[in-house]
Formats: C-alpha cells, sequence, structure tokens
C-alpha cells in the first residue's frame, strides 16, 4: 500500500522506481519470512489476546482486593 501511494502521489518517474524497489524487497522479505516459519502469523495473532500484566496469585482460588489494569 505504501508502494501505490509513493507512486500515485508523487507522478514522477523517480518515485515509481523507487516504489518499484520498495514493493519488490519487501514481497521478497514476506515470503523469506513465511518460509522461515509459516506459523509465525498465528503466533502473532495468538499473542494479541494475551493481557499486558498477570499478578502473582498465591492460588487460583485467591480473591484479590486489588484490581490491576
Amino acid at each position: 500500500m505504501i508502494c501505490c501511494v509513493l507512486v500515485f502521489s508523487a507522478f514522477e518517474l523517480k518515485a515509481a522506481v523507487v516504489g518499484g524497489i520498495f514493493w519488490v524487497a519487501s514481497l521478497y522479505g514476506l515470503r523469506l519470512m513465511a518460509k522461515k516459519d509459516p506459523q509465525m502469523r498465528f503466533v502473532y495473532l495468538r499473542s494479541l489476546k494475551y493481557e499486558a500484566y498477570y499478578p502473582a496469585q498465591s492460588t487460583p482460588f485467591y480473591e484479590n482486593a486489588r484490581e490491576y489494569k
């Protein structure tokens, strides 16, 4: 998307060349990442569900008096 914005907003040959190079480089990098670890996407999406902070508790049945957020 950045490549398209770069090319269509500038309307210059230099911008088209830089956008094309950026497009090819990013496509190459993303393909290398996908080949290296195909499950990377799922691990990242699962990590988004985690809380930022988990307070320590002595037992699962402990009633915490304070709220941590």
